[in-house]
């Protein structure tokens, strides 16, 4: 049977790609205060003795960006991979078969987020995408009850995680991100430490909900035939911008130094900053249309 190559420009869905292209923008975004070292930082790795710009321009990344464009490209990824494997049933391969395709493409995301992390950044993400969809890439052909059911458990596994990062992060030591570690080597070290305990834990409990519930949006072919649903997309992005930014608030205000709560309360406002990041992220997919 013929290999599919990639789907020609001209049937390419517009949205998906625009969604893409600003998730980049924001993900660069939400990343280039991690160069900066030498400072105390909050949960989001902001510096807290900023200056009179510095704080307002974190609050709005808190509020807009952080947390926000990982799960807009994992539910983009799960979107991605349902269209894949349409293509794959329609040239008359069975569900095994598509499944195999699914978890091979899967398979190069973590080499190539392993390359990232050796030479470049500890933050990198292509590896939870792909460890995600080596684990779920089954999900992808299942009944839309057994999707929803999975990203409900997917929510509250990522609220665990995010507790226990939370509490890591009040409790330990703070210093330089390996981002801005002068010495190549430790720097080196650190991200491939960082990367290897954070992909499977940090990273995938951000994707996987986001992830699934990109799966579900694809089998109603949501951001390709936005028309046929613009009401619900219209909704989607309200609501989940609106949460987002509800969500966002204790946090932002907290790693702006506005506001000094007890660990406990602090913790609660990280975590709930990054659940409705899952909102937000889905929101921003949504808005694209």
């Amino acid at each position: 049977m013929p290999a599919q190559g990639a789907t020609p420009v001209t049937h390419r869905a517009l949205a998906p790609d625009l969604a893409r292209g600003l998730m980049l923008l924001l993900i660069a975004l939400a990343h280039a205060h991690m160069y900066l070292g030498g400072h105390p930082v909050g949960f989001r790795g902001y510096a807290l003795d900023g200056g009179t710009p510095d704080r307002p321009v974190a609050g709005v990344q808190i509020l807009l960006v952080d947390g926000r464009a990982l799960p807009m490209f994992a539910a983009l990824f799960g979107y991605g991979l349902v269209q894949l494997a349409n293509r794959q049933l329609a040239a008359g391969r069975s569900p095994s078969q598509v499944r195999a395709v699914l978890r091979r493409r899967s398979l190069w995301l973590p080499a190539f987020g392993f390359c990232h992390a050796l030479l470049l950044f500890f933050g990198d993400i292509l590896g939870a995408y792909g460890l995600v969809g080596l684990v779920l890439a089954g999900f992808v052909l299942r009944e839309d009850r057994t999707v929803l059911r999975a990203a409900v458990a997917g929510l509250v596994a990522h609220v665990v995680v995010m507790v226990a990062f939370g509490l890591l992060t009040v409790s330990g030591p703070k210093g330089d991100t390996p981002a801005a570690m002068a010495d190549p080597i430790e720097a080196t070290m650190m991200r491939l430490i960082g990367w290897s305990g954070m992909t499977p834990t940090y990273f995938a409990a951000s994707v996987l909900p986001a992830f699934l519930f990109g799966v579900w949006d694809a089998r109603r072919r949501l951001l390709e035939e936005p028309l046929t649903h613009r009401d619900l997309l219209v909704r989607v992005a309200i609501l989940g911008i609106g949460l987002a930014v509800a969500g966002g608030a204790p946090l932002a205000l907290i790693d702006t130094g506005a506001w000094a709560p007890s660990d406990l309360v602090a913790v609660s406002a990280y975590v709930l900053h990054s659940l409705t990041g899952v909102a937000g992220g889905l929101a921003y997919a949504a808005s694209g249309r």
